[in-house]
């Protein structure tokens, strides 16, 4: 009972403080105090103030003007980034940012200071709430930024990855940039140097996907070749969604998304659609008119993975590394998942041959790019070593880059004895050992 006792006194000093109006939390600061801190008078103080009330809102007003200047210095590093082509200009534009963060002096203590009784008024003076400032400065920075976020991303050929949208983004960014700024300013050597940095490019390679154009035929690019392919011959098909998605295009992805945990261990053969539809929330129906097989299924599961390998492919390369070590953590990380999601891995190597085998419609062969997506991450990688002399003539730069998936797969799944560096060194060197020149002399 002492106990309940303490805990019931506790929140009712939180509730307390939750209710006092911001002039009152600034009363615990003596007028005095402000004016010896200037060195003025009191009577100085008052020529500037009407009373205590109207100081509040003037202190409130100074957070707007603070939060303004931070709004435009995000918005520079935000267009910085743009100018840089999107992705290459995302890390050194977070960096800029982070550094206006740090040295934001007094903004996170008004910030915080307003949260701490938002639902309260500012003073005497005024029905506005600490939390309408909050809220009209939020509102500043989506209205500012939000439009250079999605401006930066058509220029990465990205867009937001279904329930996330623009707004979404602006919101994570500010919760993630707040959160380490406080922690910054508690412990700075918590705070390691890029982890803001590091921290939003991961944000926007998870959050986001390449661009896919509904009205497209043709394969998206790269990194939605899998997407792409399984869902261009539905797009048309129906445009209203069923079971409470949003449109084909979500529900797809919903019913890939929630059945990859069937395909872990087992191969597709084994997991009914009884069970695809149960763990989506979805009728059969909706599976066999989204999908077809159940193997379509496991195979779209890849697709949650694009985002990780293409984050490892696109991280800046070294002197010392050099594209065929990234090529490498590309496929060892491939590999990794291949074994942990066997099943969606048979399904994939079985989508390839289903897709591209012949039809009533179509002659053999059919181009494989089309079905699997990894090959497509690794292009920039294997361009970059053509473009320094290192393959040779003949070596078709995409076919390099199907041969060294297809093979990573196969050994992944006939191989479960050997580890996963080994089967990245065999295929490393079966493939490149033929495809390598010699480094030129200069």
């Amino acid at each position: 009972m002492v106990l309940d006792r303490r805990t019931e006194l506790v929140d009712a000093g939180i509730s307390l403080l939750a209710q006092q109006r911001f002039q009152e939390i600034l009363a615990s600061v003596e007028t005095r105090c402000i004016a010896d801190e200037v060195g003025v008078t009191t009577g100085s103080f008052f020529h500037h103030f009407r009373n205590r009330a109207h100081f509040a809102q003037v202190v409130a007003d100074t957070f707007v003007a603070m939060w303004g200047t931070r709004v435009d210095h995000l918005s520079e590093a935000a267009e910085d980034s743009n100018e840089r082509s999107g992705l290459e200009g995302i890390r050194p534009a977070a960096g800029r940012e982070w550094a206006g963060l740090v040295a934001a002096g007094n903004l996170p203590v008004l910030q915080h200071l307003l949260w701490s009784v938002r639902d309260q008024a500012l003073c005497d003076d005024t029905a506005r709430t600490a939390g309408d400032v909050l809220a009209e400065a939020y509102g500043s920075l989506t209205a500012t930024v939000e439009p250079t976020y999605l401006q930066g991303l058509h220029l990465m050929g990205r867009e937001m990855l279904p329930p996330f949208t623009g707004r979404d983004l602006t919101v994570i960014m500010t919760a993630v940039a707040e959160g380490l700024q406080m922690r910054h300013g508690a412990e700075p050597d918590a705070v390691r140097k890029d982890l803001y940095v590091d921290t939003v490019s991961a944000i926007v390679l998870g959050i986001t996907r390449p661009r896919v154009e509904r009205t497209d035929t043709d394969p998206a690019p790269e990194l939605s070749l899998l997407e792409s392919r399984l869902l261009v011959h539905r797009r048309d098909a129906h445009s209203d969604a069923t079971d409470g998605t949003d449109g084909p295009v979500e529900t797809w992805r919903h019913i890939a998304d929630a059945a990859a945990h069937l395909f872990v261990d087992r191969s597709p053969g084994d997991v009914k659609v009884s069970e695809v539809a149960a763990s989506a929330g979805v009728s059969t129906s909706t599976v066999y008119h989204q999908f077809g097989t159940v193997n379509a299924v496991a195979a779209a599961g890849w697709a949650r993975h694009m985002p990780e390998l293409a984050a490892i492919a696109a991280a800046p390369i070294t002197a010392d590394e050099g594209p065929i070590r990234r090529i490498e953590q590309v496929l060892l990380r491939y590999v990794q998942l291949a074994r942990e999601n066997r099943g969606a891995t048979e399904a994939l190597s079985a989508q390839v041959i289903t897709e591209a085998a012949p039809t009533s419609e179509r002659d053999w062969p059919r181009d494989t790019r089309a079905i699997v997506p990894l090959p497509g991450i690794l292009l920039p990688l294997i361009r970059e070593l053509r473009t320094v002399g290192r393959l040779r003539r003949r070596m078709e730069t995409e076919r390099l880059a199907r041969s060294l998936v297809h093979l990573a797969t196969t050994q992944a799944l006939l191989f479960g004895h050997e580890s996963d560096e080994r089967i990245v060194d065999e295929t490393m060197s079966l493939i490149f050992d033929g495809a390598l020149a010699a480094p030129s002399a200069g």
